[in-house]
């Protein structure tokens, strides 16, 4: 991997590329007005990570580039804000304002603004991602995304964003610290692909949940542990959760309860 800017970069591009390059301990290189695809070649390497004034953008190999996207959240919180309706992820494990949540498998994070959304300004969200280039882009994103509406944007900046394997993380967290833990696997069976989803694909670390992470999650959670799957997925019987038919769609949540 290199770590380069988008072209004629300002000073404060070239400092934060720099620092970039530390932190993941790689080389920064100089643009100099080269495409990607010659960089590429240049540099033998097939990651590239570019700085720009938007944000992170990576390249990898000839795939879509990968950058930060708030993916179908914005639409949901708008929704819920204008109905005062909630939704199924929120509703089926009874977030709470000020609720502690831990998002094992975050992505770019879509599901856990959503989650920092429901849980308000007392509320804490720790989104683990086990990609470093997946977890520095929503990093990076969720710190300086700006939208039209402050209750999303507030949503973005209150989530801790983690890289590293979610067993690992919950391993070294303390018993009952979190009211929910959530996992959404959502690449080992995929429901449909589209634009803001596949880049991920070429990144994410793809892994059945296993019945180790879950026996952690349930020591974790003070209230309950929940799971993205496909409807009817054996997943859920096998790792002991509760599939909830409360709402009519291809993917459900499966629960289980902490007593």
């Amino acid at each position: 991997m290199i770590v380069t800017t988008s072209y004629d970069p300002s000073e404060e591009l070239v400092r934060q590329a720099r620092e970039l390059a530390v932190e993941l301990q790689v080389r920064a290189v100089p643009r100099r007005h080269m495409t990607i695809r010659r960089m590429q070649e240049r540099y033998r390497v097939s990651d590239v990570l570019v700085v720009t004034e938007t944000g992170l953008t990576s390249y990898r190999d000839r795939h879509p580039p990968l950058f930060f996207h708030p993916g179908s959240s914005y639409l949901r919180i708008k929704r819920m804000l204008a109905t005062g309706e909630s939704e199924p992820l929120i509703s089926i494990p009874d977030v709470r304002p000020g609720d502690t949540i831990i998002d094992c498998t975050a992505g770019l994070c879509s599901d856990a603004i959503a989650l920092s959304y429901a849980a308000g300004d007392r509320g804490k969200v720790m989104a683990i991602e086990a990609d470093r280039i997946i977890s520095l882009i929503a990093r990076d994103g969720l710190a300086r995304a700006t939208t039209d509406l402050p209750e999303f944007d507030a949503a973005m900046r209150r989530i801790s964003v983690v890289c590293g394997h979610h067993l690992d993380v919950l391993r070294s967290l303390p018993d009952r610290s979190a009211d929910l833990v959530y996992f959404d696997p959502m690449f080992r069976s995929p429901i449909e692909e589209s634009s803001g989803i596949s880049p991920l694909r070429n990144y994410a670390f793809m892994q059945e949940i296993s019945a180790e992470s879950v026996a952690e999650a349930k020591r974790v959670a003070r209230r309950v542990v929940m799971m993205k799957e496909r409807r009817g997925s054996a997943q859920f019987a096998r790792l002991g959760f509760v599939q909830d038919d409360r709402h009519n769609a291809k993917i459900a949540f499966g629960v289980i309860h902490i007593t």
